[in-house]
């Protein structure tokens, strides 16, 4: 995974606690991307979240809006939107999730 931000800093070095600021941009090893406007990354829960409207866009195009944020593991095997919203592509949807 890759994070890109205009200003980011380490407010807590023991407890390894980060936030970064301005045009976020995280890619995903599966090529997704989030944009957001602010995260913070608790390095030793492996947690990344943010209160911040989320823009996903996945490798087809398809697209997520979590208007209330996002908590997500720190490898992204796992995460949660708050109110959301989007257009994704049904065909990727397992048939047991359907």
């Amino acid at each position: 995974d890759m994070l890109t931000s205009e200003q980011h800093r380490c407010s807590n070095e023991k407890k390894k606690f980060y936030e970064a600021k301005g045009n976020v941009r995280i890619t995903t090893n599966e090529n997704q991307m989030f944009a957001m406007q602010s995260v913070f990354w608790d390095q030793n829960k492996r947690l990344i979240y943010t209160s911040d409207t989320v823009y996903v866009t996945d490798k087809d195009g398809s697209t997520l809006v979590g208007a209330n944020g996002m908590k997500a593991k720190d490898d992204f095997s796992e995460y949660t939107f708050y109110n959301n919203s989007g257009n994704i592509n049904a065909k990727k949807i397992p048939e047991k999730g359907r």
